[in-house]
């Protein structure tokens, strides 16, 4: 289910990638819950343009990108009441990331309007 949200999200899930790959790198070993990471990211490229579960999706793809890693504990989100929810460690070696298209495209059209 959250794949299929995250998919329909298109190149903004590649923005959100991107961004997430900027603070990874000023900030390895940064344990951070998914709200405090959407709380840096999303003045930047904006909401998920159809679902805001968009967000688990971008975090699955980061962690199997190798930007993120779960450091298997848990700590109450704000944004969901207290819900335990997944701490993840910012990674001190990054990945590339190769970028379709569609995404570098949208990256540099973002980068035009700031």
């Amino acid at each position: 289910m959250i794949e299929s949200v995250t998919e329909r999200s298109g190149a903004w899930k590649y923005a959100a990638l991107s961004e997430i790959r900027k603070i990874a790198s000023k900030n390895p070993g940064a344990m951070l819950l998914t709200e405090q990471l959407r709380a840096m990211v999303e003045p930047i490229i904006g909401a998920p343009p159809n679902d805001g579960r968009a967000w688990g999706g971008v975090m699955i793809k980061a962690m199997n990108l190798g930007l993120v890693e779960n450091s298997l504990q848990k700590r109450g989100a704000v944004t969901s009441h207290g819900g335990q929810k997944t701490v993840w460690v910012m990674k001190k070696e990054l990945p590339l990331i190769s970028y379709s298209e569609q995404a570098k495209e949208f990256i540099k059209n973002c980068v035009r309007g700031q």
